[in-house]
Parts: C-alpha cells; structure tokens; sequence
C-alpha cells in the first residue's frame, strides 16, 4: 500500500512540475509577443492553466488581459476580460465580486449576440450562488442559462444545468417542511432530472447516467421510499468508476448504507459505510467521512453494539474538533486575505489617482509648450505690431480684475457683517419668548421673527460659500472612506427636520460598504443641500429616499422625493446662479436658489456629474455620478 502512495505522489509532483514548466515557459513568451493581440492570447493560456494550480497567478494575468483589452478597445476582448476575472474571484472564493464581472460579461456578450457565453456566464452565477447556499437564487439563474441552451441545442450543457436544477431542488425539499412545498420542490426535481438523463444518454454520457441516477435516488429518500432509493444508487454503483471519481462512489456507499438503515437493515448498512468510509479516509474528504461516521454511530447503537458505537462516537469527536480547526484556520486565513487585499486595492486605487493627475500635468506641459514652438514668433509680430494696444487692454483687465476683487471683499465683509445682527436678532428673540409664555400672539410673533432670522442666516452662508467657490478658496483634502457611513451621519441631521412634515427618510446601499476616493467634508455637503432640496419640496405624510449604488469605477448616490416636481423648462436653470424655479416649498420655506449651484460647483471640483429627472405631482429624482 505504502509503494502504491509512494507512486500516486511522484505522479502528481511530476504533473505538477510540467503543470509548472508550462506556466514559466508562456511567461517566458510575453516579452518576445510584437503586439497586444498575441499577448493577450497567452494571458489565456495562463489564466486557464494556473486557474485551479496556481490562483494568484491566474488573477494577475486575468487583471493584465482586462487591461490590455481595454486599451485595445476591442468589444469581444473586453467581455472576455471581465469573463475571465469573473473566473478568478469565483475560484478565489470571492463570489459576489464575480457575480458582478459575470453580469458585465453577459451585458457585453449579449451586445455581440454571443448567447453560447452569455448562457455559460449564467451558469457560472447560479454556480457563485450554490456555494453561497442560495438555492433559490441559484435556479433563477441556471433556469435563464437553461433557456438559453434549449435555444442552441446545446444537449450537453442542457443535461449539465438539468440536472443542477435537480440538486437543488432537493436541497429544498429535504429541508422544507410545509407538506404541499416539498412536493413541489420534488416534483420539480424530478422533471428536471429526467430532462437532464434524456441528456445524457442521447450523449451516450455512462459517468452523467449515474450520477443522475444518484439525484433520482436522493429525491425518493426524500420521499420515504427508501426501497426504490437503493435502486437508483445500486444503478450509479454499477456506472460511476472507481478510479475517476471515487468521491462519487464513495457518495453512494453512503447513500444506500444511509437508505438501509432507515428500512433497518443496520449489518447491510455497515457493510456499505465502511467501504464508504474506506473510500474517505483514502482520498481525505474528511467531511464526507463525518457524515458516514454519524449514520454508522446510530447503526451500532441500535443494534445495541455499544463497543463499536464507543469507538465510532470517538473517532467522530476526534473527526470533528480536527475539521472545526480547519475552518477556524481557514476562516481566518481568509480573513487576512481579505485584509491584504482591500489594503492593497485602495493603495493601487490611491497611487493610480496621483499618476493619473501626473499624466493630466505632463499633457498640460506637453501641448503648452508644442504651441508656444508653433506660436511663439507669430506671437512676437503681433506683440511688437499691437505693442500699445496690449498695454491698454493689459490695464484695463487689470482694473477689472481689481474691481472683481473688490467686489468679492465687499460681498465677503457685507455678509460677514450681517451675520452679526442676525445673530443678536435670534439670541434677543430667544430672551423675548421665555417672558411671553402666558401670550400666544406675542410667540406666534416671536416664532415668525426666528424663522426669519435663521433664513437670513443661512442665505448669507450661501452667499459666501458661491463667492468662495468663485475665488477657488478650497483645497481638496483627499481621503478614503465609506459613503454609506456619510450617508447614515448625514440623514441623521435631517430626521428632526423631516418629522416636522412628517417625512419618512429612508436609505438603501447596495452593497453595504463603498469606500470612494473624494473629499469627505464636499461629499457631505451635496448629500445635505440635495437632502435639504427634497424635504423643501415634499408633502406631508410623504418619503424621501436616498439610494448608493457601487458600479465598476464609479458610485451613484441618489436622492428622490413624492414632492410637487419641477417642469421641464426649469430644469437647465436648477444648477444656474440663484436659478429659481417655479416651484414653491411646501410649507412656505424660504429658497435662494443657490443649493444646487453649489452641488454643481462641488462636483466640477471633484471631478462628479450630477443630473434631474422629474414629473409634476409625482416627485423628484437628483443622481449624482462620483468617481471611485
């Protein structure tokens, strides 16, 4: 026995070095590749041979071939870029990252009309789904790639995905325990299974016959017709080999040692799980094994063999401390990797901003000084030729710019100045109010001179936050962070605000953690003059909602409301200076027109898009596009 491991062993190292030559032999390749195209080719190579054998690797090139082909420009490759890193995070156990590459994938190949891969990229995501144990989710999904295979013809794929569906819907039915709904879930089991052996024999597919006779089995021991389950395994028994697939075999061992036990047959249903276990201890599927060791434990406990239960409940014990510890170890290997990961993606995301200003500086640099060669002698004559005409216009913009300065002061210290009154207005009006509880009219008076106040306030604040934007006094303080997180301290500030009119605020992000790139104080202050817009503009009685949304390199974050709308033709002049439109705040709110001007400014500072979409007496809808 130990020679024939001994042999097992130098096989696989031996496959494993070719495995491994191959892979230095096509990266050997690259340098020598004279265009793109080529290179990309080999990035194939590597991603499908290092995929399961080396997955960092087919990660590396999977991201080189989506960067390449987007440089290229090149539809098809571009999708296939996005297939392959599909591949790589399902491998990586990163499951909704793939999903995400697969649904950009299957955007792309449905604009080619590709149907063959956008039915395999549908496949692939029920398949990220069967390992997040989303059984439902996972046959929405192989159901859309069935559909699509039935259309090709494809009976290989069509058994394949069938029978899939069948799994799980067993999954289902053996833990549903609503009468009607596990008969269903069997019943549609069953229909896809036949579907799926009709398959494989027109394929002539001995291996698939058995394992669907495996599934055909599992859903009659569902069931309860034990009898008629053994059958169906004793036929997989005799079709699955032994030296392929000795998992599945050691699968069916434990079936029929589990069916045998429920028709209490316990020294023919030991008989099979000892080949079964037999089977797990050779190839090390030590969960497979757990299970087998349990069905057995009760077999010798009601054949009242206590010693046999003894040695079996202890090697199941032993069997599960070590597979706890394994997961805990893996759980946390994972953990780090993750960490790892997210360190290095915002560092890349950190260090790929600053190039990309660099290369926007080196271009500046680049045509200033290409026109200043093609330019400069015209330029000369002209300046010699209009030499006193340049000096008058250079005074006179000279002037201009000196009264716009002055103009910005003026505004800056008038604002400023006012301020001061408004202030000692509301802190008076507050002394007033306390020595007038017992006279309603005096309050009401009272109540009309701080809203007042506080309008005047906040107009002047608006005022010089649009002069301050003009003179470009605000320097951006880059920093990454987490727009859910903004979103939540933000909404939290309006919540008193909003049960004044009896506004419910709700937010929505998908998925629960962005991290973005920006300005954190800029980012805070669209979100508060659109969220201060929204409840300006609702009814009573009425939501607001605020929505993120994560795509590929940018974030949506939007704001809607149930409020009166704005008409078509005020739309261009939401984002002018002191644009108003005309519509009126709801419950007589005062409105500059200034908010949304400053959202605009903001963004252009940021690099950000903002856009409206609205409808009279239904409400509306503010997107804002930012860069990741």
């Amino acid at each position: 026995m130990k020679s024939k491991i001994y042999f097992i062993f130098l096989v696989f190292l031996t496959f494993q070095l070719k495995a491994q030559d191959k892979l230095d032999s096509l990266q050997k390749e690259i340098p020598k590749a004279k265009h793109d195209s080529i290179r990309l080719k080999i990035y194939t190579q590597i991603i499908k041979s290092a995929l399961y054998s080396n997955p960092p690797l087919s990660k590396t090139y999977a991201i080189k071939f989506d960067s390449t082909a987007t440089l290229l420009n090149k539809p098809e490759d571009i999708a296939f870029g996005k297939n392959y890193l599909g591949m790589v995070h399902y491998v990586g156990n990163e499951h909704l990252t793939a999903i995400n590459y697969y649904l950009d994938a299957i955007k792309r190949f449905e604009q080619l009309n590709n149907q063959y891969r956008v039915g395999i990229a549908l496949n692939n995501i029920a398949a990220c789904y069967q390992f997040r144990e989303k059984p439902l989710q996972t046959i929405e999904y192989y159901n859309k790639a069935l559909v699509i295979f039935n259309k090709l013809n494809e009976t290989t794929w069509i058994g394949n995905v069938s029978h899939n569906i069948a799994n799980e819907y067993h999954k289902l039915a053996s833990k549903e325990v609503d009468k009607k709904l596990k008969e269903k879930y069997l019943a549609e089991g069953l229909k896809n299974e036949q579907v799926a052996i009709r398959s494989f024999e027109k394929n002539k597919d001995t291996y698939s016959i058995g394992l669907s006779n495996i599934t055909f089995g599992n859903l009659e021991f569902v069931k309860a017709n034990f009898q008629k389950a053994i059958e169906y395994y004793k036929n997989a028994e005799k079709l699955i080999p032994a030296q392929d697939d000795p998992e599945s075999l050691g699968m069916v061992f434990q079936n029929i040692g589990n069916a045998l036990y429920e028709t209490k047959k316990y020294d023919e249903s030991i008989d099979y799980l000892k080949k079964a276990t037999k089977i797990f201890d050779e190839i090390k599927s030590l969960p497979s094994k757990k299970i087998t060791l349990d069905i057995l434990l009760r077999d010798y406990y009601e054949k009242k063999d206590y010693k046999n239960a003894f040695e079996t409940q202890r090697d199941f014990i032993e069997l599960s401390d070590s597979l706890f510890n394994q997961e805990k170890d893996a759980a946390m290997i994972d953990v780090l990797k993750k960490y790892e990961s997210d360190k290095k993606e915002q560092e890349n995301k950190l260090l790929n901003q600053q190039l990309e200003q660099q290369k926007q500086r080196q271009l500046a640099y680049l045509i200033g000084l290409v026109g200043l060669v093609l330019f400069s002698s015209i330029i000369i004559y002209f300046w010699y030729k209009n030499r006193q005409k340049g000096i008058l216009i250079e005074s006179q913009n000279q002037k201009l710019s000196d009264l716009n300065k002055e103009k910005n002061n003026l505004i800056s210290m008038v604002s400023h100045d006012l301020s001061t009154p408004f202030l000692t207005i509301k802190t008076w009006n507050n002394i007033l109010k306390m020595s007038l509880k017992d006279n309603p009219k005096a309050l009401e008076a009272t109540e009309v001179i701080q809203q007042s106040s506080e309008s005047g306030i906040t107009l002047i604040k608006k005022i010089l936050d649009v002069e301050k934007a003009e003179t470009n006094q605000h320097e951006l303080a880059l920093e990454s962070f987490d727009l859910t997180d903004s979103v939540k301290q933000v909404k939290a500030e309006f919540e008193e605000i909003a049960k004044t009119k009896n506004i419910a605020i709700f937010s929505v992000s998908s998925p629960k953690n962005i991290q973005i790139l920006s300005d954190k104080h800029l980012i805070n202050r669209v979100l508060e003059n659109l969220i201060s817009n929204a409840l300006k503009y609702s009814n009573p009685n009425s939501k607001v909602w605020i929505t993120t949304e994560e795509l590929s390199n940018r974030v949506l974050l939007k704001v809607k409301d149930e409020g009166i709308g704005i008409s078509e033709d005020d739309i261009p002049k939401l984002f002018t200076k002191y644009g108003v439109s005309t519509s009126k705040p709801t419950a007589g709110e005062s409105s500059t027109g200034l908010g949304l001007n400053i959202v605009k400014r903001i963004l252009d500072e940021i690099g950000g898009e903002i856009s409206c979409e609205s409808q009279l007496g239904v409400g509306t809808e503010f997107t804002v596009s930012i860069k990741k």
